[in-house]
């Protein structure tokens, strides 16, 4: 059997798979798990199915755990020494921490842990090896409530929930650093923390909103420039350097 017919054998096996769950049985749609939607989005199955055969799955989707599918728990993981006693405190974080990370890395990353390679890791596995170590690093000598990465997420978190810009953030950690210990390893800025964290892959997409909050400028409305309800404009106009005007979202 060619290579070609097993791929449309585990598409179509997938589809199957999927469709016995609550969301397609109560809604007809499942979750879209090919490289574009990477299970972001609803579709239905005969949407699914064309994006997989057009596009192929998302990188390292093994087990189709947001299809209602476990990983299995045969999978031996090891990792970096545990915390010392002082850092007792922080044991259940670096566990869920930990434990996220190697959702994101799959079981090839895994087996790559078990393995005594003489050869030095790609980048990507790199990155994967530092995420690990932060979170077990405490946030400064002594610390028993935060990692490094533990403390990283809560203030993105934060910065989520609230809106804060950029510039509050960086102001916020520029102040928590000069509190604590100088030897803390909180990333000095936004732009180095988004680094730390990036590998993660915690993408997001911003929706236009209408500005009273009345609906999304999404899926067919995504062109839309003024809201079908009250009429309100999406857009306000904002000079840039050089007299430029650009559209900007009003909310």
């Amino acid at each position: 059997m060619g290579l070609e017919n097993i791929f449309y054998e585990g598409v179509e096996s997938f589809i199957s798979h999927a469709c016995k769950f609550d969301l397609f049985k109560n809604e007809g749609t499942i979750r879209c798990p090919c490289v574009i939607c990477n299970c972001r989005q609803i579709r239905t199955p005969n949407e699914v199915e064309d994006h997989l055969y057009k596009k192929g799955f998302r990188e390292n989707y093994f087990y189709w755990t947001c299809h209602g599918e476990k990983r299995p728990a045969s999978i031996n993981i090891t990792c970096p020494p545990p915390p010392t006693d002082r850092q007792n405190g922080c044991v259940e974080k670096v566990s869920s921490y930990k434990a996220m990370i190697m959702d994101v890395a799959g079981p090839s990353f895994a087996q790559c842990q078990q393995q005594n390679m003489d050869e030095s890791p790609n980048e990507q596995t790199q990155k994967l090896f530092n995420l690990l170590a932060a979170t077990q690093s405490p946030l400064f000598e002594g610390c028993t409530s935060h990692t490094e990465l533990s403390a990283t997420l809560q203030l993105l978190t934060i910065k989520a929930e609230h809106n804060l810009s950029q510039e509050a953030y960086n102001k916020i950690v520029d102040f928590c650093r000069g509190t604590w210990p100088s030897n803390n390893c909180m990333p000095p800025d936004y732009y180095r923390t988004k680094k730390l964290v990036k590998s993660l892959g915690l993408s997001y997409e911003k929706i236009d909103c209408c500005v009273n909050g009345c609906m999304l400028f999404y899926k067919h409305d995504i062109n839309e420039k003024v809201c079908r309800i009250f009429e309100q404009e999406r857009y306000t106009l904002k000079k840039t350097r050089g007299s430029k005007v650009k559209q900007v979202p009003r909310k």
